[in-house]
């Protein structure tokens, strides 16, 4: 079948709408994602700047596929370049097993080299049993990277949890942003694929209300002196798209009913950690923000998500998630030099 594979458009809403719903992830933890919104809006808001490409069916012009990218600058063996991270690939069931996860992801890669130029380097996350993104993504990535992925998941709560004597959680105010900048570039500077916080581009991105209504948030952890010593964002996925799980296997509905890794009204609505960090010596005040978090945004959403490189300090300051059915995932990676593992990995995900 010869399928046309083209930039996507905003117009193509609609149609990714029935494309996602039609189409469950094959990985070990299905999901479906419904936007509440128009899917196309949707994922510029969350993923601003983002490229994405479909596929489209010859046979009535509807949607055999997508994938998206979102390109962002950081540094890769000491030089600061384009990277790309490639995310949201889905084919509908019936078009399944005929190459075009393959020429989604070329297609991909070629609209994001044409604009941002032939240096971006590309990055995508590949969940555990998911056999037919991972062979697709064998055929453009250079390096395929297992154990350097944890997903931390934290189930929101209804008590206010205890914060470090000394300290006290807020949300960020104007003056904050350059702390916050400066403290977040510098917790990850010696990271691979570490990006540079700008203040001013921050502070845009927490005030802006894509829906009518404000889509994250910042909160700081300050010192006896108003100091930001910590700091985290976290977007409210849940309040524009919410997770289903269409096929739910006998054995994880037999463990959630003690583990509790899904919601029991079987839907997701997450909220995405980003941008966590601390100043030395305060570890305490990370787990507090990832605590509070849990408890004072539990009206947006029921799941605190994040993921974590294992060598990282974050993976032994965050609660691990032991209750999950699965902890990672592989990284596949095209670059033109191999990921420098000694390094722990910044993951923009």
């Amino acid at each position: 079948m010869d399928y046309t594979v083209r930039a996507m458009a905003q117009q193509d809403g609609p149609a990714i709408r029935l494309l996602d719903e039609m189409s469950p992830d094959s990985g070990a933890f299905s999901v479906v994602y419904r936007c509440l919104f128009d899917p196309y809006e949707v994922t510029m808001a969350l993923h601003p700047g983002s490229l994405g490409v479909v596929a489209e069916n010859p046979a009535d012009r509807s949607l055999a596929g997508k994938a998206y990218v979102e390109v962002t600058m950081g540094r890769y063996h000491g030089t600061l370049r384009p990277i790309g991270r490639v995310f949201g690939l889905v084919v509908h069931p019936d078009h399944r097993r005929r190459g075009l996860a393959n020429m989604l992801y070329h297609k991909l890669l070629e609209q994001a080299r044409k604009i941002h130029g032939p240096e971006v380097l590309f990055l995508a996350a590949i969940q555990e049993g998911n056999e037919a993104s991972l062979r697709a993504a064998k055929t453009w990535a250079t390096q395929v990277v297992p154990g350097r992925i944890r997903y931390l998941f934290a189930r929101t709560v209804i008590r206010a949890p205890k914060v470090h004597r000394g300290l006290r959680i807020r949300n960020a105010e104007p003056r904050d942003w350059v702390a916050i900048a400066d403290g977040t570039t510098r917790f990850r500077q010696n990271s691979e694929w570490a990006t540079q916080v700008d203040a001013e581009v921050l502070q845009k991105f927490h005030e802006r209300q894509p829906f009518g209504f404000p889509l994250q948030t910042c909160l700081v952890a300050v010192n006896e002196h108003d100091k930001p010593i910590a700091g985290m964002s976290v977007v409210f996925d849940g309040l524009v798209e919410t997770g289903l799980y269409p096929d739910f296997p006998l054995i994880l509905r037999w463990l959630n009913r003690f583990l509790r890794f899904a919601p029991s009204n079987g839907v997701l609505k997450p909220l995405s950690v980003r941008d966590l960090w601390y100043e030395p010596g305060f570890e305490g005040a990370a787990l507090d923000l990832w605590k509070t978090a849990a408890w004072q945004f539990r009206d947006k959403g029921n799941r605190l998500m994040a993921a974590v490189d294992p060598k990282s300090p974050l993976a032994k300051v965050l609660p691990k998630s032991s209750f999950l059915p699965f902890e990672g995932g592989l990284l596949a990676v095209a670059a033109d030099k191999p990921v420098d593992l000694s390094r722990t990995l910044y993951l923009p995900f």
